[in-house]
């Protein structure tokens, strides 16, 4: 039986095989585009775990999140709360996501932009450049040993970051073995999408210094936020609850502020 990471992988690999854009010319124009703000930076040099907070308008396990929202407000809220990136889906069928959200988010504010998706081909990452993300998202079930090494590689020479995201022992050695320097544990089980609250602990647990860690899915108030930075976690990826609470100045405010471990 099809898992949603099947269905929506199949997807994604479909839409890629039929995309016939000429890829020298999305290089080019990539190219031309400023290097983005360091979407790492702003994970690892302050003195609190790092929010990456998120625009989320529904998902396939959810349902609808927030089917009408004002991207000024939400991004306004993220801002003055203490965000210090803000992730964007752009999956429409499955998210209900889309390249204008990330455009117009980028446009205001200057935060350091990721572009949350399903990304399994090089005009994938091109795409993300050209729209003005910091990063991408390479979820490491999704994506073969070759696959994974040229897409960092690619992301890489344009000067966007990567976070790669795992959710087993075995993914965080492939990760650690191609040289990644963002790591993203998702506690969601992307086949089921169920989550084990105690997963981020025990992988980032395993990740050696020198690597930001980030800490997905489940995550929606301050106490999870402080066990997970004391494991050594960098940063943690906030959706549902903040989208839920329309961006709350309170909540935004309460999940940014948590110091990291040693600080």
């Amino acid at each position: 039986m099809a898992t949603y990471l099947d269905e929506i992988a199949a997807f994604h690999r479909d839409r890629a095989r039929r995309d016939d854009r000429d890829e020298r010319e999305l290089y080019r124009a990539a190219e031309k585009v400023q290097s983005p703000t360091s979407f790492k930076d702003a994970l690892t040099l302050g003195d609190q775990v790092a929010l990456i907070a998120e625009i989320k308008r529904r998902s396939p396990s959810k349902g609808v999140i927030a089917k009408e929202i004002d991207l000024g407000e939400m991004v306004s809220h993220y801002v003055a709360g203490g965000a210090s990136a803000i992730s964007v889906l752009t999956d429409e069928k499955h998210f209900g996501g889309s390249m204008d959200d990330l455009i117009t988010v980028g446009t205001l504010c200057n935060l350091p932009l990721l572009r949350k998706d399903f990304t399994v081909s090089v005009k994938d990452v091109l795409d993300a450049k050209i729209w003005g993300a910091s990063a991408v998202l390479l979820i490491v079930a999704i994506l073969a040993p070759g696959e994974l090494v040229e897409l960092l590689k690619v992301a890489k020479d344009l000067g966007v970051d990567t976070l790669v995201e795992v959710h087993t022992l075995e993914e965080l050695h492939r990760a650690l073995e191609i040289g990644t320097d963002i790591v993203g544990v998702n506690q969601r089980n992307l086949h089921t999408f169920e989550v084990d609250y105690e997963l981020a602990v025990k992988l980032i647990e395993e990740i050696p210094s020198g690597i930001c860690k980030v800490a997905e899915s489940g995550i929606s108030n301050r106490e999870q936020i402080e066990r997970v930075a004391a494991a050594g976690c960098d940063a943690v990826l906030v959706g549902e609850s903040l989208m839920r609470s329309r961006g709350n100045g309170d909540l935004v405010s309460a999940l940014s502020t948590v110091p990291k471990r040693g600080r």
